[in-house]
C-alpha cells in the first residue's frame, strides 16, 4: 500500500454511484495492514491522506507468506485479529496496533476473522466445532457451524456487528452473536447509502464489506489482499460555513469579580470603596464580554450562493506541494470571474435542434450505451456499472494544453487525476485518439502512457466508453492471474476527450521492422511466442483483439521477454457479428475481409501475418506509399472501410502468398507449418489450437533455444538482471508450467 494506490482507492469509490447519498464526502482517511520484508506494518494516512505513517507490528510466531487482519476500533483501543497465512496453513492471531500473538494451532482447515473484541476460527468441515477466542489460549465458547464455510472471503461491519460475503453473486451477511445459534446467513437488504453529517467522522469501513454491499469494483492495480486488509473513513468538511476561532484566553469571570473587590477592599477598607471596586469590575467584565463576543461571532457578510461546480474528483495528496504554490494563488485569484463566467451560463441554454455543435459539453454519459453496436451485438460484460458515467467533466479552464494540430481533443500539459502528471512528449496516434509520455510528477523519473480518445459527440463517447469497458472488463474475467493485457490505473474525461493512463511500457514492436541487423531465428521464435501469450488470455474470456499488429505489443520492460497487448478498441466477443471490414488492412484476417463473425481463428491469422512482418521485416502485399491510407485516401485504422475492392485483392495476394510460400528456409518452414494449421480454415473448418500450441512447444528443442532466453539484445549478463517470475518463467503454450532446460 502507498499513497498512489490509496488515491485510486478513493477514485474508485467516488465513482460507485451507491455508496453514498446526496452529501459526498471530502476528506479521507486509510488504515490498512501490509508486509515489508516479513514484518507486519499499520499504513495510515494523515492530513487527507496527504502524508502516512507506518507503524510495525510485532508478530513472533510462525513465519508467514500472507496476512488477512481486521480491527475494531473501542474508545482510543484498537483491536486488531484475523490469520497470517504459512503457505497452506492459517494460523489465528489476535491484539492490537502494536502486537499479535497467536491464538490456535495452525490448520489449513479453517478461517480466522476479527469479529468486535474476539476472533472467530471458522472451520470449513461441518463435523468440527468452530471457536471463539479473546486471547492466546482463552477458548471463550465453540459451536458447530455448518451453514458458514471459508470459501468466500468476508467483510465485516464493526458497527452493524455483522459480516458479509458473496455467494453465487448474491449478498449474503450473518449477525456474530458469539455462537449463540447456528448461524443462517440471509440475503441482504437493499443497501442504504452512507450518510454523511457535516465535519463528522464516519467509522472506518472495511473495504471488502464496501465492495460486497455496493456490487463496485476496484481497479486490477487494487489486489484482493489489499482490499481485504484496507479500511477506510469518510468526512464532509462544509466549505460554506466559516468558524473565526478567538485567540483571546478565557478568564473566569467570577474570579476576576472577586479578587478586584478584595483588592479594592484591602486598599480603602471602607465601603465605599469596595463599592467603587465592584462598579470598575462591572464595567470591565462587561467591556470584556463585549470584545469577546466581537471576536467569537463574527459574521461574515452573506454572499449569494455560488453554482455548484462539477465536483472532480478528490486529490487526496499533491506530490510535489512546492511547484504548485503558484498555481494555487493563481487560482484564488481567477475564483470572482469563475463564477461570473458559471453564473452566465444559464442564459445560453437555447440552441437550435439543428445546429449539432461540434464539442457537446453537456452529453450525458449514462445515456450513451456501449454494450449494444450498430450491428445489434450486444457484450453483456459491458453492462455492468461503468465509471466513466459517474466521471466529472475535468475543467480546463486556465489550463494550458498541448498543442497538437493531428489531434483535436483537448490535452492538458498539466493533469490532475488519481495523481499529477506532466506532459513530456507525444507517442503515437491512431484513427480514434493519441497517446502521450507524461511524468508522475513536476520531477522524477516515474512516467505513465495516457491515451486520449476523442468524445466531443454521442459516437466518439461511445467508442471511448467501450474500449474502457472492453480492457478493464478483460481484466476483471481474468482474475488474479498475471494478465498481458493493458493494465487501466486511471480514468477521466474533458470536454472534447475521455482518458486512459496506463503503465508506461519499454517500447512496441514497431523497431523489430527496422532493425539494420535482423534477428537470429531462434529470437524471432522467441517472441512469436510471446505474442502467442496475450491471445490465448483473450480466448480463455472468449474475446478476439481483432487489431493484432506490432504497433499493438508493447515490451513490458528492458528486460523483460513479456509482451503486453494495447488497444482493444475494435475488440468482440466471440460470435459477434460484423458490418464490414475491421482493422488494419494489412494485418486482417479472412473472416474480416469477408464480413464473417468473430472467432478465435481472427486473431490466430492476424498473429500468423505478424510474424511475416517481424520474420521478413514487411509485408509481401503492402501497397507502396503510407500503408495507413487506401486508394481512396482514407485513413485504414478508423473502423470500417469503404473501399472493399482493395480489401478484395489484397486478400487474393494474401491468399497467393501463403499457397506460393515453400519450405526453401527455417523459417519458411515454419510458416508454412503454421499457415496449414491457421490460415486455410473457416468457421466450418475451424482451427485445433491444440496442434498449434504442440507445434510450438516443439520448436525450443527443435533449434536448440528456450523460451526464457533474451530475444533482445543481452546488454547485461541474464544473472544480473532482476525478473519477476510472471515474466519470463517457460510456460507451455497450452498453458502448463514446465521448468527451464
Amino acid at each position: 500500500m502507498d499513497l498512489g494506490k490509496v488515491a485510486t482507492i478513493i477514485q474508485a469509490l467516488n465513482a460507485c454511484e451507491v455508496l453514498f447519498g446526496d452529501v459526498k464526502p471530502n476528506r479521507f482517511e486509510v488504515k490498512s495492514f501490509k508486509m515489508t520484508e516479513g514484518q507486519i506494518e499499520l499504513f495510515a494516512t494523515k492530513d487527507n491522506a496527504a502524508s502516512f505513517e507506518t507503524v510495525p507490528i510485532n508478530y513472533t510466531g510462525p513465519a508467514f507468506k500472507e496476512i488477512q487482519l481486521q480491527m475494531s476500533i473501542q474508545g482510543n483501543k484498537t483491536i486488531v485479529g484475523g490469520q497470517v497465512v504459512n503457505g497452506i496453513l492459517n494460523c489465528a492471531v489476535i491484539g492490537d496496533d502494536k502486537e499479535l500473538i497467536q491464538v490456535a494451532n495452525c490448520n489449513n482447515d479453517y478461517c480466522a476473522y476479527l469479529f468486535e473484541d474476539a476472533v472467530y476460527v471458522i472451520f470449513n468441515s461441518p463435523s468440527m466445532h468452530s471457536q471463539v477466542y479473546k486471547g492466546p489460549g482463552q477458548l471463550d465458547m465453540e459451536k458447530k457451524q455448518p451453514n458458514i464455510s471459508c470459501a468466500h472471503r468476508f467483510g465485516v461491519d464493526d458497527v452493524k456487528r455483522a459480516f458479509y460475503f458473496k455467494k453465487n453473486g448474491t449478498c449474503m451477511h450473518e449477525f456474530f452473536d458469539g455462537f449463540k445459534n447456528p448461524w443462517s446467513p440471509a440475503e441482504c437488504d437493499s443497501f442504504v447509502p452512507i450518510t454523511l453529517e457535516p465535519d463528522t467522522p464516519t467509522q472506518f469501513y472495511h473495504l471488502r464489506h464496501l465492495m460486497i454491499v455496493t456490487g463496485c469494483q476496484m481497479p486490477r492495480l487494487i489486489t484482493e489482499n489489499m482490499i481485504d486488509n484496507t479500511f477506510i473513513q469518510f468526512t464532509f468538511i462544509d466549505p460554506t460555513v466559516t468558524t473565526t476561532i478567538s485567540t483571546s484566553t478565557t478568564i473566569d469571570e467570577a474570579a476576576e469579580m472577586r479578587l478586584l473587590a478584595l483588592v479594592a477592599g484591602c486598599v480603602g477598607g471602607g465601603t465605599l470603596l469596595v463599592l467603587v471596586a465592584t462598579l470598575i469590575a462591572v464595567f470591565l467584565k462587561c467591556l470584556g464580554i463585549n470584545i469577546c463576543c466581537c471576536k467569537k461571532k463574527k459574521k461574515v457578510a452573506p454572499k449569494k450562493a455560488p453554482p455548484v461546480p462539477v465536483r472532480r474528483p478528490p486529490q487526496p495528496y499533491d506530490l510535489y506541494p512546492e511547484y504548485s504554490m503558484d498555481e494555487k494563488t493563481k487560482s484564488i485569484k481567477a475564483e470572482p470571474k469563475v463564477e461570473k463566467k458559471v453564473a452566465k451560463k444559464p442564459r445560453k441554454k437555447k440552441v437550435k435542434p439543428e445546429e449539432k455543435p461540434k464539442v457537446v459539453q453537456g452529453i450525458d454519459s449514462k445515456e450513451v450505451d456501449c454494450a449494444q453496436d450498430s450491428m445489434g451485438n450486444v457484450d453483456e460484460n459491458l453492462k455492468s456499472m461503468n465509471p466513466l458515467d459517474h466521471m466529472p467533466i475535468d475543467d480546463l479552464e486556465n489550463v494550458k494544453l498541448v498543442n497538437d494540430p493531428e489531434f483535436d481533443g483537448k490535452v492538458p500539459e498539466v493533469l490532475e487525476n488519481i495523481r499529477t502528471y506532466v506532459y513530456v512528449k507525444k507517442l503515437g496516434q491512431g484513427g480514434f485518439g493519441a497517446v502521450y509520455k507524461y511524468r508522475v510528477g513536476h520531477i522524477g523519473d516515474e512516467f505513465v502512457a495516457i491515451k486520449f480518445v476523442k468524445a466531443s459527440n454521442v459516437e466518439e463517447l461511445r467508442y471511448a466508453k467501450k474500449e474502457f469497458m472492453q480492457a478493464r472488463q478483460i481484466e476483471r474475467l481474468l482474475g488474479d492471474q498475471d494478465t498481458l493485457i493493458v493494465t487501466i490505473l486511471g480514468i477521466g474525461r474533458n470536454v472534447s476527450a475521455m482518458y486512459m493512463v496506463m503503465p508506461f511500457y519499454y517500447r512496441t514492436l514497431t523497431f523489430l521492422m527496422y532493425e539494420d541487423e535482423p534477428l537470429q531465428l531462434q529470437k524471432k521464435l522467441i517472441i512469436a511466442y510471446h505474442l502467442l501469450r496475450p491471445i490465448l488470455q483473450l480466448q480463455k474470456v472468449k474475446y478476439a483483439h481483432l487489431d493484432l499488429k506490432p504497433d499493438n505489443y508493447m515490451q513490458r520492460s528492458p528486460y523483460s521477454n513479456a509482451c503486453i497487448l494495447c488497444d482493444f478498441g475494435l475488440a468482440r466477443r466471440f460470435g459477434c457479428k460484423r458490418g464490414g471490414a475491421e482493422g488494419s488492412a494489412d494485418y486482417m484476417s479472412v473472416a474480416s475481409h469477408t464480413h464473417q463473425r468473430v472467432t478465435l481463428l481472427d486473431d490466430m491469422q492476424s498473429w500468423l501475418i505478424t510474424l511475416i512482418a517481424i520474420f521478413r521485416q514487411d509485408l509481401p502485399w503492402r501497397l507502396e506509399g503510407n500503408p495507413r491510407i487506401n486508394s481512396k485516401g482514407e485513413e485504414s485504422e478508423t473502423g470500417l472501410h469503404t473501399d472493399q475492392a482493395d480489401y478484395r485483392d489484397k486478400l487474393f495476394l494474401k491468399n497467393l502468398y501463403f499457397e506460393s510460400v515453400g519450405r526453401s528456409s527455417v523459417q519458411d518452414t515454419v510458416i508454412c507449418d503454421l499457415a496449414e494449421m491457421i490460415w486455410f480454415k473457416d468457421r466450418r473448418d475451424m482451427i485445433s489450437m491444440k496442434q498449434v500450441l504442440a507445434y510450438m512447444d516443439k520448436l525450443p528443442e527443435k533449434y536448440n533455444f528456450k523460451y526464457t532466453d533474451y530475444w533482445f539484445d543481452e546488454r547485461v549478463k541474464y544473472k544480473d538482471v532482476k525478473l519477476s517470475q510472471a515474466d519470463d518463467v517457460t510456460q507451455k503454450s497450452s498453458g502448463e508450467s514446465k521448468p527451464s532446460k
